[in-house]
């Protein structure tokens, strides 16, 4: 009994610290875009193509449309029981949306970011993506939907090098059709790989497409279960992101986390023209210098903590609806009649 009791105290002072080393939000994006690459021929040919056809847009210097274009979404909670951390009550969910739709409308003002910017980059943030997310109304059958499904899985938790959360004969859930919602889904990823979501490009397969997040990095406020650092609900702007075809501001390669190497990798970047080269993720609010330039650690695809990671530039908005245009990989998701359900939150249960 005794020897019980002191597990169960190791186990609880050990708690803190397993919850503070999730607090870096690390991305697995780039692993899993890597491992595409060496694995399927196909993805990497339509890549090339995804990347010609984005030059194309670049150089007509099209500018954002007037009009917004809305995308339906459909949050898939896999859940490992009722009472689990990670089954999220749909309120936490709402909320989530709620915060994605102000972010990529930067809702936020120049005098709200409270930190000393290079004043230059005053003229380069994008007002307003003119991108939009709502609850889809309507499932693949046709059938009224809440926009969320629950899954039951005996799986206590997913490895982010795999994607057995996004198949229900492996103890996941079925993604919807991609060219009709965006597949969000949430679920408990292994807690020692430090990853926080992960997000498929433009160009992979059908039954991949989509973004997963980890409960612990999804929502806002200060509330249980939630990361104290990471609790704006920026993860998943950050992967929806990628999704639309955003890469890391220092580019796709994995780096290196050493901002103090002596030969800074300043030879990639995020094919984006008004970001500042960068070598590696800023992981604080603490401006740094890595390629002679400061890092923009304030923008929305870098690793900074939530309070700091606060916009997308004008080129990454137009990088976006280089995807949702007409003739763009994600342009069939925009013309998808499957939403919206309006998620006013006007009483808790």
């Amino acid at each position: 009994m005794r020897a019980f009791t002191l597990l169960c105290c190791i186990f609880l002072l050990l708690q803190p610290l397993r919850m503070a080393a999730q607090d870096d939000k690390i991305c697995g994006t780039d692993a899993y875009h890597q491992r595409l690459l060496k694995s399927e021929p196909a993805y990497q040919r339509t890549r090339q193509e995804i990347k010609r056809k984005l030059k194309n847009f670049q150089a007509n210097d099209t500018p954002l449309p007037e009009k917004e274009v809305t995308i339906p979404v459909v949050f898939h909670v896999v859940t490992n029981g009722i009472s689990a951390p990670e089954n999220l009550s749909k309120w936490r969910i709402y909320d989530q949306l709620i915060a994605l739709n102000e972010e990529f409308a930067r809702t936020v003002t120049d005098s709200m970011l409270g930190l000393q910017y290079p004043p230059q980059w005053a003229s380069i943030y994008s007002q307003d993506t003119r991108i939009r997310f709502c609850l889809a109304n309507t499932d693949p059958n046709g059938k009224p939907t809440s926009g969320i499904t629950r899954t039951m899985t005996e799986i206590p938790q997913f490895e982010p090098d795999s994607d057995i959360v996004k198949f229900t004969d492996m103890g996941g859930r079925d993604g919807w059709p991609r060219d009709d919602y965006l597949n969000v889904w949430i679920c408990d990823l292994d807690s020692t790989s430090g990853v926080a979501g992960y997000a498929t490009y433009p160009g992979g397969s059908a039954w991949f497409d989509g973004v997963v997040v980890d409960y612990y990095y999804f929502g806002r406020g200060d509330i249980p279960n939630l990361s104290p650092i990471q609790n704006a609900g920026r993860t998943l702007v950050h992967e929806v992101g990628h999704w639309l075809d955003l890469i890391h501001v220092w580019g796709e390669e994995n780096p290196v986390f050493d901002p103090t190497a002596a030969d800074p990798d300043c030879t990639t970047d995020d094919e984006v023209g008004d970001t500042p080269l960068q070598a590696v993720p800023n992981l604080s609010c603490d401006y740094t210098v890595s390629c002679g330039s400061t890092d923009m650690l304030i923008n929305f695809m870098n690793y900074s903590p939530d309070p700091c990671n606060l916009v997308f530039t004008r080129e990454q908005a137009r990088r976006m609806w280089a995807t949702l245009s007409p003739g763009g990989f994600r342009y069939p998701v925009t013309q998808s009649d499957k939403g919206c359900r309006d998620i006013q939150m006007r009483q808790r249960e």
